[in-house]
């Protein structure tokens, strides 16, 4: 191998490996009574932090968007309410993510709450880190990245 296809190879890995989502399942979601489940966003927020609004209507109109795609996005009486509450929240803005690992990196921690519509008991419930350690991909993939990892904890995986 060439010292060029090392370089490319180290720096393909770095940004693989700099990006990615951990979950901390505190309640695992049970499996629906009749084998369907749907899901309506009940809230997407923040609590105690400081978000840009621009970051929170992107995540819900993402998490939406992924939930419809899979046909798990519902609304009315036997849908799921989920909550999604964003706890700790930093993204390199502007000409400083240009800077690539230099801006600092971003970073996204969400409370996720189910609630079972017939009882409006919580029924499952996650605390979901996202992370982009060279702030590279762009605020619009970060935020569609958390969306998906929501919708992974939704669909059981």
């Amino acid at each position: 191998m060439n010292r060029r296809s090392v370089i490319g190879l180290v720096l393909a890995t770095a940004v693989l490996t700099a990006c990615g989502s951990t979950s901390s399942v505190r309640q695992a979601l049970p499996a629906a009574q009749n084998g369907k489940v749907s899901y309506q966003l009940a809230d997407v927020g923040a609590k105690g932090v400081e978000v840009p609004a621009k970051f929170i209507k992107n995540l819900r109109k993402y998490l939406e968007k992924d939930l419809d795609k899979r046909g798990l996005l519902g609304s009315g009486e036997g849908a799921r309410k989920v909550s999604v509450s964003i706890t700790e929240f930093s993204m390199s803005q502007g000409a400083s993510r240009l800077l690539g690992a230099f801006a600092g990196k971003d970073f996204v921690k969400a409370d996720i709450n189910v609630v079972d519509a017939a009882s409006n008991k919580i029924i499952g419930s996650t605390t979901i880190e996202s992370k982009d350690g060279l702030a590279g991909g762009g605020p619009e993939l970060f935020t569609s990245n958390h969306a998906k990892a929501i919708s992974k904890f939704l669909q059981g995986k």
